[in-house]
């Protein structure tokens, strides 16, 4: 008899859709309950201040949220107040997102009510407020971990349900695709600087309505989204990926783990990466202790082979293992810091 999951991620490049595929390829049944929450306006100058004056005045940040699911997620709240028995699991990622009311009704409907949270605290504070409502909960920032609050750390992770076919031909040298964040613009052009001079073929694109004279001429803006499936096949066509952090937090990201998948380079400076097992010199360019004059060599050099255990580790499979504690898994935890 299938395990039967409650989900509710957000819904960032289709992410929600994807982990419901990688859950299914593993044999689960999925109730997805995640929404689009990205169109959202307030109805009325009411409701904003309202929401301002609650905020500021007695720290709830809880009012915009129940707007926002009053909007657009009774399907959602549907889909769980039918539920007649009891789901193995409910795992939810940002559960900030979703009104504690909500919460509640889930945590009625499941067995083991699991969240994660794949942003800083310091970013997302409000999730602070939440935390004793799980069964238990996993951050991927090492910082957030304490004695006193349970949580547990792991890492993010990449897909491996069964794939479509692509053309593999390498194109470009190195590629990136970020959204515009302040903080990452001197990093972004500093490279795209280099590469030009050095004549690195490159594919480098930033998200943004901004005007193109933040950025360097061979950095391209885009309005929308890449889909998964165009981010994936503009890396397979790419030697390298570039992992630029956003200091708000150090975690690893998304592309570091896709870097993983694929068998490609990895450029960052997220020094913390060489806390991790994952990191080989050969394979990953820590861009704030090496001297940049040694990229054009990296890039140029075959990716080191990893172990199979390794490779298997940070797969979606064994995370979700780890996540909701079926054995036998390979375990996931975050380094001590060096």
């Amino acid at each position: 008899m299938k395990k039967k999951i409650i989900i509710g991620v957000p819904h960032h490049f289709d992410f929600s859709k994807l982990i419901q595929k990688n859950l299914e390829f593993l044999g689960f049944e999925v109730i997805n309950i995640s929404y689009d929450r990205n169109d959202f306006q307030y109805a009325s100058i009411t409701d904003k201040i309202i929401n301002f004056g609650r905020k500021s005045l007695i720290g709830d940040r809880n009012y915009k949220e129940s707007l926002i699911f009053n909007k657009f997620g009774q399907e959602s709240f549907n889909k769980i107040a039918n539920i007649q028995e009891k789901v193995d699991y409910a795992f939810l990622i940002r559960p900030d997102l979703f009104p504690k009311k909500f919460i509640y009704l889930i945590k009625s409907k499941t067995h083991n009510l699991i969240g994660y949270q794949w942003d800083g605290f310091d970013r997302y504070p409000e999730i602070r407020n939440y935390l004793s409502l799980f069964d238990k909960f996993f951050v991927f920032e090492k910082k957030d971990i304490n004695i006193k609050n349970g949580l547990i750390g792991i890492t993010n992770f990449y897909f491996d349900f069964d794939e479509f076919n692509y053309n593999n031909q390498i194109i470009n040298d190195v590629y990136f695709v970020g959204s515009h964040v302040k903080c990452r613009i001197n990093d972004v052009n500093k490279l795209s600087i280099f590469f030009s001079d050095k004549q690195i073929v490159t594919d480098l694109r930033i998200l943004s309505n901004e005007n193109q004279s933040f950025y360097h001429h061979n950095i391209r803006l885009i309005k929308n989204y890449l889909t998964y499936q165009e981010n994936i096949l503009a890396l397979q066509q790419s030697k390298c990926s570039i992992d630029l952090i956003n200091y708000i937090h150090k975690g690893l990201s998304f592309r570091t783990f896709e870097a993983l998948k694929y068998r490609k380079k990895l450029i960052t400076n997220n020094s913390i990466i060489k806390n991790y097992d994952i990191y080989k010199h050969q394979n990953i360019f820590d861009l704030t202790s090496r001297n940049w004059e040694e990229l054009e060599t990296f890039i140029s050099s075959p990716y080191e082979p990893i172990s199979d255990n390794l490779y298997e580790k940070y797969s979606f499979t064994n995370w979700i293992k780890n996540i909701l504690d079926i054995q036998p898994y390979i375990e996931i935890t975050l380094p001590n810091d060096k």
